[in-house]
């Protein structure tokens, strides 16, 4: 509706996520560069795992959003990481998940709750997105204790990367 009513160029989406991979640090940020959905698997009527029928199976993130986003963050000197977000309707918080997420996409590099849910959408109405996550835990039984403690400083650091990159633009 939001996108019907105001008609905005390009859709950005910032908050949290879970590292499914080792070599990321809680508060690093993350661009992912294209999304699909970890818990979708209709692979039964010939597609492929994480494809919901009638859309492609990954959907990706405008490059010249992220081009502009990586020179901002060099500026800032903030460590990143580019890669695949997976999207599904669980707070991934127990190594046996985050073994089937990595099993199913040997390269995503984090998993969250609706990042590839605004990737889609953004896919139907024809508009550039740009998503932009830190890391909140590391998808383990810590997870919900790491994701209470990691929200301040990382959001101050989106803002800081969000108002420098539109200025780019």
């Amino acid at each position: 509706m939001l996108i019907m009513h105001y008609a905005p160029n390009i859709i950005v989406n910032i908050g949290s996520c879970g590292a499914i991979i080792q070599k990321i640090k809680i508060q690093d940020i993350i661009i992912p560069n294209q999304c699909c959905y970890h818990d979708v698997d209709v692979s039964k009527f010939h597609y492929k795992m994480g494809q919901v029928p009638g859309y492609p199976n990954f959907f990706y993130t405008n490059r010249l959003l992220i081009k502009k986003t990586v020179i901002s963050l060099k500026k800032l000197n903030y460590k990143y990481k580019i890669g695949m977000i997976t999207t599904g309707d669980t707070f991934v918080s127990n190594k046996v998940l985050k073994k089937e997420i990595i099993h199913k996409f040997p390269n995503a590099i984090v998993a969250d709750m609706e990042s590839c849910a605004i990737a889609q959408i953004a896919y139907v109405f024809k508009v550039p997105f740009l998503i932009i996550r830190f890391i909140s835990d590391f998808s383990n039984e810590n997870a919900d204790l790491d994701f209470k403690k990691s929200f301040l400083y990382p959001s101050k650091m989106i803002s800081k990367i969000i108002k420098l990159t539109f200025q780019q633009l």
